[in-house]
């Protein structure tokens, strides 16, 4: 409840900066130069962070504790 919670929280407050932001910008990379919304840029950014955090959350996770084998004549023990 509490993620939801703060998923909510954080996509209205991105939604509230882009809309109060709206005006255009330029936008350079590298030899290019764009005029883009800033808007666009904020929302995009935010996609960005949120598609980097699911791939490392997905990638770090660690496996459940419950796949571990004993590996000494103690270990076997403390679970008897």
């Amino acid at each position: 409840m509490f993620t939801l919670l703060l998923v909510l929280v954080t996509i209205a407050l991105v939604t509230l900066l882009s809309v109060q932001n709206a005006m255009p910008v330029l936008l350079s990379l590298l030899y290019w130069k764009f005029e883009v919304s800033l808007a666009f840029i904020i929302v995009l950014s935010a996609a960005a962070g949120v598609i980097i955090g699911a791939i490392s959350a997905l990638h770090f996770k660690k496996k459940p504790l419950g796949n571990l084998q004993p590996h000494t004549d103690q270990e076997k023990e403390g679970l008897r």
